[in-house]
């Protein structure tokens, strides 16, 4: 699951998530386990945005160049398959 949170800077993310059925009162379940967190900070929020968000399968060897923006070039030099996982965020 790819997730993106636009939050003021210092504040926390928080999850809230009901009990599951059949835990004792006031239990709550785990919550997400972050596996890659990337921050961006910006000094001024724009007035209207919008949230992209891609995720690109890479065959072993396979590779891309870039469609949109400054080139970049990215790829799987592994033996299994790779997934990247990228969002963005565009003011209006």
């Amino acid at each position: 699951m790819l997730v993106t949170y636009l939050i003021p800077v210092g504040d926390a993310v928080t999850t809230l998530e009901a009990a599951p059925a059949g835990a004792a009162t006031g239990q709550l379940p785990p919550g997400a386990v972050s596996r890659f967190e990337s921050r961006l900070r910006f000094d001024e929020a724009p007035g209207q945005y919008r949230v992209g968000q891609m995720l690109q399968t890479y065959a072993p060897g396979a590779w891309t160049l870039s469609e949109m923006g400054k080139a970049w070039l990215s790829g799987n030099t592994g033996s299994t398959a790779a997934v990247v996982a990228v969002s963005t965020v565009v003011g209006r």
